[in-house]
């Protein structure tokens, strides 16, 4: 009789609360209502105006079932297989250069790592409206400085958007989406898996040591892009400028190109996946065993590391492509009631 009366005291409550400050009760993903006092719409989470209840209704719980070794496994092979913008490993070579360890100082390449054959890997990056396109635009739309601030003024979320719109159709994108509902992570609404990108990689959260605990940044600037931690007088002086995140092939290529970092070698590649662990000095700041996937595509990048942070959240999630065994560290924070990739590293077990 407790238990009843509990309940119901819970319902009351809870009815109370969403007649006074709004529902998403046959609102989820609809435009806009300013006569509402809080709104369900895809970018609510962006303008920090969604209904208590959004995430229950709308978006689905971040937690859901249990998902096997074995699944992981098969989903992963599967993005692979159908990653069908991944670059041709034809139109590019690597130059390993000289081995080197994480603690070296020295400069074991004279050369950089990334040779194309011909114009046609810069084509195909720079072809309008393709995945490679969108995601490039998004790349200055941060500062490198970690201490420095990050905003997100209107015309990058709309780079954002134009970004997921092509990304969304892509087929590894689709199996992600597939993969998450059908374990019990999203709804069944397409827009629900954006909210879960936005949140995931865009929504920006605030650094957890004291030093950057006033300054934001996103999933996407750390993994995507790399950011400079510079040394100061509040740190220990035996701490050099360090380039923190950068787990991206494309960004470090786009980098290389410009000639504004310096290969420095490689600590260790594989081939089948193509893999590569290399330190480099972008803007006097050292990179140190920075891992990821080459020739893969950003939408390839995004999807397996969001079933990583959301299957395996600060864990080790090991998956097998090309009987190759891989391990995604995806790390995660909570802002604000949303979960947060802070961090997604690819690690592997070299063939040289």
């Amino acid at each position: 009789m407790k238990w009843c009366f509990l309940l119901f005291f819970v319902a009351a409550v809870e009815s109370l609360f969403l007649q006074n400050y709004g529902s998403c009760k046959n609102r989820c993903f609809t435009p806009n209502d300013y006569n509402n006092p809080c709104q369900c719409d895809s970018d609510c989470e962006s303008f920090n105006n969604c209904c208590g209840d959004f995430w229950r209704l709308c978006r689905g719980s971040e937690y859901g079932l249990l998902v096997t070794q074995a699944e992981l496994n098969t989903f992963a092979q599967q993005l692979w297989d159908n990653d069908v913008n991944r670059i041709n490993s034809a139109l590019y070579t690597l130059n390993y250069q000289g081995q080197t360890t994480q603690n070296e100082e020295t400069d074991m390449a004279t050369d950089k790592l990334f040779k194309p054959v011909d114009g046609q890997l810069d084509a195909l990056l720079s072809k309008a409206n393709s995945t490679y396109a969108l995601f490039i635009q998004l790349l200055d739309n941060y500062e490198l400085n970690v201490q420095q601030s990050e905003h997100r003024p209107l015309v990058e979320i709309q780079e954002e958007d134009a970004f997921w719109a092509v990304a969304s159709q892509t087929k590894v994108m689709q199996l992600a989406s597939k993969f998450l509902l059908d374990n019990g992570f999203i709804k069944a609404d397409p827009h629900a898996f954006r909210a879960v990108i936005n949140e995931m990689w865009f929504e920006l959260y605030r650094g957890h040591s004291a030093l950057l605990h006033r300054h934001k940044s996103s999933g996407f600037e750390h993994i995507m892009i790399g950011e400079e931690l510079k040394n100061t007088h509040n740190m220990k002086h035996n701490i050099s400028n360090h380039i923190i995140g950068l787990n991206n092939w494309i960004q470090f290529y786009l980098l290389e190109k410009a000639e504004v970092v310096d290969y420095h070698g490689y600590l260790s590649y594989l081939q089948d996946p193509p893999m590569v662990s290399v330190q480099f000095l972008w803007n006097d700041a050292m990179a140190r065993m920075k891992k990821f996937f080459v020739g893969t595509s950003p939408e390839f990048d995004m999807a397996l590391y969001t079933v990583c942070g959301l299957t395996r959240p600060d864990k080790q999630c090991a998956v097998t492509v090309n009987g190759q065994n891989i391990t995604i560290k995806a790390s995660t924070a909570r802002h604000e009631s949303i979960l947060q990739l802070t961090g997604a590293v690819p690690s592997f077990t070299s063939s040289v």
